[in-house]
């Protein structure tokens, strides 16, 4: 059975028997009035509405009643400090929101504000590369016009330069370097002409190639030994063919293309047709191209890729050479040792600078003391009944020979050199003058010199 709240004019269920029988409306106005600092009612007491009333009961029931009335009043204040607590929580959550969201509001000013002295910074560095990039472009622009008035300045000086040197050829053309035609005296006593002055040494060079022996033109560059050979080619009446320095055999003998075709070589020209040959800047060529040489001078033919050409009667072959064929000089490093047996077959002959040609060809007076120009009395005797002796020649040759065996001395001394001598002493040649030629070429004066001495003993001996 249901109680009724104990409430004077009030209806309602009661909630609970315990400590008198009330609603639930006047339960929370009990635990309203006691927070009030109202008093509670006790057992028997009357209220009005609104107010609770309490019958007598037990004292025991009022003990129980006063009790629960505690542990209301104890759970009111609990839960009054729970909402403070709750409202100071919330307070300070709110507070550490408002200071929270005040940081980042002031971060990200603080982050705006270096984003933007980042960007100026850039900026700043950015006109700075772009100030430095015009600045390098104006002073290499300034730099490169610089460099074309400084070309242009010494273009203009070349062509003055050129200007002038094309003038003085045209002076020395018409006025100092006239190809006068010269008379020049063979062995025969015939007049020969030829263009221009002549190297002193012209008649002994002209001399050889008429008895078909092979000058080898000594001396150092610039002496005229490119000219001598025209000159000689002219004097007899022969094309003049002139090659350098040569490297392969192929570049002396020629070679057939890749047509079949074969390419002729200046060489190949003057063996089969006839001509004067000079290999010049013979001791810088390297090894196939002088050893395919040697062996075409030594025979009277040779196989040109397939052909096999004989050697023409008006053949002749000089060559030119700035070193005796030892190899390297100080001033000439780039020149190779010729092979002996090559140096065997020459005939030598000192072409060192001539004064007096010198002076001719460049309009002035003479320079230093002259040579004279025909060389004759060199190395012709003047009086044919005078001539030396073949046999006290090829005596002397064979004690050369076995003098410089004695002292182990590299030099070839061959019969070639008693056969060459004895033709040109028939010819009218010194003995002092051939020997020079044919024996001692390419060797030092002080070895021909210790072998002349050491030769006396086997001349005694005879």
């Amino acid at each position: 059975m249901s109680l009724k709240c104990d409430v004077i004019g009030c209806e309602e269920n009661a909630r609970s028997q315990e400590a008198g029988a009330i609603c639930s409306k006047h339960s929370q106005q009990r635990y309203n009035d006691s927070s009030k600092g109202k008093g509670w009612p006790r057992a028997g007491d009357e209220l009005e509405v609104g107010s609770c009333r309490i019958e007598e009961r037990g004292e025991h029931q009022q003990q129980d009643h006063l009790r629960d009335h505690g542990k209301g009043q104890q759970q009111d204040q609990q839960q009054d400090q729970q909402q403070e607590d709750q409202q100071e929580d919330q307070q300070e959550d709110q507070q550490q929101q408002e200071d929270q969201q005040q940081q980042e509001d002031q971060q990200q000013q603080e982050d705006q504000q270096e984003d933007q002295q980042e960007d100026q910074q850039e900026d700043q560095q950015e006109d700075q590369q772009q100030d430095q990039q015009e600045d390098q472009q104006e002073d290499q622009q300034e730099e490169e016009e610089n460099v074309l008035d400084t070309i242009q300045d010494i273009f203009k000086k070349k062509e003055k330069e050129i200007a002038d040197l094309r003038k003085e050829i045209e002076d020395l053309k018409e006025n100092g370097c006239k190809a006068e035609q010269q008379k020049i005296i063979d062995e025969d006593g015939n007049e020969i002409e030829i263009a221009g002055p002549v190297h002193y040494c012209f008649n002994a060079v002209l001399e050889l190639c008429k008895a078909r022996k092979l000058p080898y033109l000594c001396g150092p560059a610039g002496s005229g030994k490119t000219t001598i050979a025209q000159q000689i080619g002219d004097a007899l009446g022969l094309e003049t063919y002139i090659t350098g320095a040569l490297q392969t055999k192929f570049e002396l003998v020629g070679f057939r293309s890749a047509t079949g075709e074969y390419q002729e070589t200046s060489l190949y020209k003057a063996f089969k047709y006839g001509g004067v040959f000079l290999f010049d800047e013979m001791d810088s060529s390297l090894a196939p191209a002088l050893v395919a040489f040697n062996a075409l001078l030594e025979n009277g033919h040779y196989d040109f890729c397939g052909e096999k050409v004989e050697r023409h009667p008006d053949f002749i072959a000089i060559a030119g050479a700035n070193t005796i064929g030892h190899g390297a000089t100080i001033t000439y490093s780039g020149r190779t040792p010729l092979d002996r047996a090559t140096l065997d077959r020459f005939a030598f002959i000192d072409f060192q600078y001539d004064n007096n040609l010198e002076a001719l060809i460049s309009g002035v007076d003479c320079i230093g003391k002259p040579k004279k120009i025909n060389y004759r009395y060199k190395w012709r005797n003047k009086d044919s009944d005078k001539m030396d002796s073949c046999q006290e020649y090829a005596e002397k040759v064979t004690a050369y020979r076995s003098a410089a065996q004695s002292l182990n001395i590299q030099h070839i001394i061959s019969p070639r050199a008693t056969k060459n001598g004895c033709e040109m002493i028939r010819r009218g040649w010194k003995m002092s003058f051939i020997e020079d030629v044919f024996v001692w070429r390419g060797i030092e004066k002080i070895q021909s010199d210790r072998i002349k001495k050491e030769s006396q003993k086997y001349m005694e001996k005879k």
